[in-house]
């Protein structure tokens, strides 16, 4: 589907479909999310979890500055740099890359989560390591400070507050990374956070490698009646996608709580 066709209206916080309201009063994300954590015995280490509800300005971390491996997380600060330099006039979505359309880059990389795709754009931006340095600003970080932090530059790793306030800034001004959402909305239907949160639409991205350990990590924004960032970080979890769905969907019913407040 071209990103153009896709319809927006989620975006401006309208739901998908009704949905019961849910029995219990709203919880805090940090009384849902800890009880989840007990209930399920995860290993605390394993993981790092990243909440924040716009709406209310509450914000909520477990083990949020622990590192990660990214994965294919990287792509949405990656496309975000690209969108801006289309948003300032500097490239165009018919801009040429190693013979491919920038448009069609972007597509690959968001939607499809092409690693070639990505690789190009990378190098469009200077190779990996300028493209880290360059896109760090949308993890809170200088581009001296990312210069400087070998974890982040040479190895990938991001935590679940700075993926957390990338999806924010994503979020919160959409205006300067045009269609960056549309596209994370068509990104892997029935799974992820949309594995068993099937209610509203879901802009996300996830990222998973094999290699030494399984890292799976998903980062999204959930258009539930009040709309919630989830980012969920893995190393080595054992059943982690389900883990990954499960906080999703508690969360999600949180969100219908009678007494939670409209956003």
């Amino acid at each position: 589907m071209a990103v153009a066709a896709l319809t927006l209206a989620c975006l401006g916080g309208v739901s998908a479909r009704a949905a019961e309201p849910a029995p219990l009063p709203a919880e805090g994300a940090e009384a849902v999310i800890e009880a989840f954590l007990t209930d399920h015995k995860v290993n605390r280490e394993l993981i790092g979890i990243g909440y924040l509800d716009p709406a209310t300005g509450e914000e909520y971390y477990f083990n949020g500055d622990g590192e990660f491996f990214a994965a294919s997380l990287y792509k949405v600060p990656l496309c975000m740099a690209w969108a801006e330099r289309i948003a300032g006039g500097e490239a165009s979505y018919d801009t040429v890359l190693t013979g491919q359309r920038l448009g069609e880059m972007m597509d690959q990389s968001l939607i499809l989560s092409d690693n070639t795709a990505s690789a190009n754009l990378m190098d469009g931006l200077g190779g990996l390591y300028a493209a880290r340095a360059t896109f760090a600003r949308y993890l809170g970080m200088t581009e001296e400070e990312a210069r400087a932090d070998r974890h982040y530059l040479k190895n990938g790793f991001f935590t679940a507050r700075r993926m957390m306030l990338c999806m924010r800034t994503l979020y919160t001004e959409q205006e300067r990374f045009p269609d960056i959402l549309p596209r994370l909305l068509q990104a892997n239907p029935g799974e992820y956070l949309k594995r068993t949160e099937d209610r509203w639409p879901i802009a996300q991205k996830y990222g998973w490698l094999h290699i030494g350990g399984m890292d799976i990590s998903t980062a999204g924004i959930v258009y539930a009646p009040r709309p919630f960032l989830l980012v969920v970080m893995t190393h080595n979890l054992p059943d982690a996608e389900g883990h990954i769905a499960a906080l999703c969907r508690l969360l999600g019913d949180n969100a219908l709580a009678p007494d939670a407040p409209e956003s």
